[in-house]
């Protein structure tokens, strides 16, 4: 929101409409433009608030969500 210069694209809405749902499901996939503005904000927070595990739980694509659950089962 900080940066004014981004232009704002009706998919980047239906991308956004997701980021509310990252405190309440194991994982999300959005696109990578979404991904990592959704990871900028989860570091801001984690500074104000401490332990926040949100960055576990985005990823900009299937195959990364894939990787990381089944290195977590190992």
């Amino acid at each position: 929101m900080n940066d004014l210069r981004q232009s704002v694209t009706a998919n980047d809405i239906s991308d956004l409409a997701h980021v509310e749902a990252v405190p309440y499901v194991e994982a999300v996939t959005m696109d990578r433009r979404t991904a990592d503005l959704c990871g900028r904000v989860i570091a801001r927070l984690k500074r104000v608030h401490g332990n926040m595990p949100y960055e576990s739980r985005v990823f900009s694509n299937l195959k990364d969500l894939i990787h990381a659950k089944l290195r977590a089962n190992l």
